[in-house]
């Protein structure tokens, strides 16, 4: 049976609607995430590999989750929030509370949670994976082979997961 790229996808576009609900956004902007993701996947359709259809779900989410964090930054630097005319409203009769402060220390103790967390090595692929490279350019750059820049990806996730927990916990 060959893989089908465009049924796969439209199959798929359910999952891509699930998946985008971790990241908490509105109706509108999940919506708006999940079509965005399918017109970069078909943009980036020759990047995909055939004989590879056993990973096509983690590269569609790969795909729509560095399109959130783009978006995501995007937002921060130029200050656009996703709120509603009635959150607007709201944030607006606070008087002079800014959220940029939160978010910059949010910010801050991620960043320095990733990198206690990681080896020095661990942290230049890791963040070069973050900032939207692909693997084989991330293997290329770093004078590394594929499956050791895939394993120390997966690594450091793990290990990030698990600090996050802990600090979760101790400051609970």
């Amino acid at each position: 049976m060959e893989f089908d790229f465009n049924s796969q996808l439209i199959a798929n576009r359910q999952y891509l609607d699930n998946f985008a609900r971790k990241f908490a956004l509105g109706e509108d902007d999940r919506k708006d995430l999940v079509s965005e993701t399918i017109l970069k996947v078909l943009d980036k359709r020759d990047y995909f590999y055939e004989g590879n259809e056993k990973n096509f779900r983690s590269w569609l989410i790969t795909i729509m989750t560095n399109i959130f964090i783009n978006n995501y930054r995007r937002n921060e630097r130029v200050g656009i929030d996703n709120y509603d005319n009635e959150q607007m409203a709201l944030l607006a009769g606070q008087g002079r509370f800014s959220q940029s402060t939160d978010a910059d220390f949010i910010f801050k103790e991620l960043s320095d949670l990733v990198k206690r967390s990681l080896s020095q090595i661990d942290y230049r692929v890791f963040m070069g994976h973050v900032n939207g490279f692909g693997y084989e350019q991330i293997a290329e750059v770093m004078n590394l082979p594929l499956g050791t820049v895939k394993s120390k990806i997966n690594g450091a996730r793990k290990k990030i997961i698990k600090n996050l927990k802990c600090n979760y916990y101790e400051s609970s």
